[in-house]
């Protein structure tokens, strides 16, 4: 059988490129502007200890970056860091809502790959090293948790100082509706069912029947120790690459923190940190 060739006939058509679907446009990579340089950046967690943090206080202090759905709780927050992208999609509804709302806020993500998202999200590269900070324009390392992802986020934009709220990095024993938490405090907004495409999500023609039938599997209600412990692990080396930077960072958790390789301050001293 004859090799195909191309319209012209001149040059043959490598059998790998017949057929093959065309890839999805990639975003582009997102060069972030120096907008907090030599400012306080205070960075919203996960932890349960936010429920005892007069967190409003914050306002007007300095530049706010929330974590996941912080944006919810405290709408007036200058920027949202998501790093899960089953969550980013999740909270695609939120989110346009919150963006009509004020659209000189900063929603910022990892990059999603081949995932559609929205023109107003600005996607960061993903850097080859799993954890630390990277300083290259438009580039974060993971961290292994949307908390340290945010701390490479801060700098990106020109951090001076920061100040970690919610950073718990341990289970929380408080117990609600006959049911413990699940690890994170900003959890109990996310739907009971994890939508890891858009494709996956329910239709509003849908039913509640038909929702309910082909909902995934929920999300587990707690979360081992081993899981705190990975989202630990990186801050070792996401300390030591701030200490060259010379970018200070310090903890103010309420309660119990896991996390001890920073400097601790009480949330009045992290108010005058301006």
């Amino acid at each position: 059988m004859p090799r195909p060739c191309s319209p012209r006939g001149r040059q043959p058509v490598p059998r790998q490129q017949l057929n093959t679907p065309r890839k999805p446009r990639q975003p582009e990579r997102w060069m972030p502007p120096k907008i907090w340089t030599g400012k306080t950046v205070y960075i919203l967690g996960g932890g349960w200890s936010l429920s005892m943090t007069p967190v409003d206080q914050l306002r007007d202090r300095g530049p706010v970056l929330g974590c996941n759905v912080a944006f919810i709780d405290w709408p007036w927050i200058d920027a949202v860091y998501i790093g899960d992208q089953p969550c980013l999609l999740r909270l695609l509804p939120d989110l346009e809502r919150w963006h009509s709302a004020a659209p000189g806020k900063l929603i910022m993500s990892k990059h999603p790959g081949s995932t559609p998202t929205a023109p107003w999200i600005h996607h960061f590269t993903h850097s080859q090293h799993l954890a630390g900070i990277d300083t290259r324009p438009g580039q974060i390392c993971g961290n292994r948790s949307t908390g340290g992802g945010a701390i490479n986020v801060a700098v990106q934009l020109g951090a001076a100082r920061i100040v970690l709220l919610g950073y718990d990095m341990c289970a929380n024993q408080h117990v609600q509706d006959g049911e413990p938490h699940r690890c994170n405090y900003h959890d109990r907004h996310l739907p009971r069912s994890r939508y890891a495409r858009p494709q996956d999500m329910p239709s509003p023609a849908q039913t509640k029947q038909q929702r309910r039938r082909h909902a995934p599997p929920p999300l587990p209600a707690t979360r081992g120790a081993d899981r705190f412990a990975t989202f630990s692990r990186p801050f070792v080396e996401i300390a030591a690459a701030l200490q060259k930077l010379r970018v200070s960072v310090y903890t103010c958790t309420e309660g119990t923190s896991a996390l001890t390789t920073f400097p601790r301050v009480t949330f009045a001293e992290a108010l005058e940190m301006v």
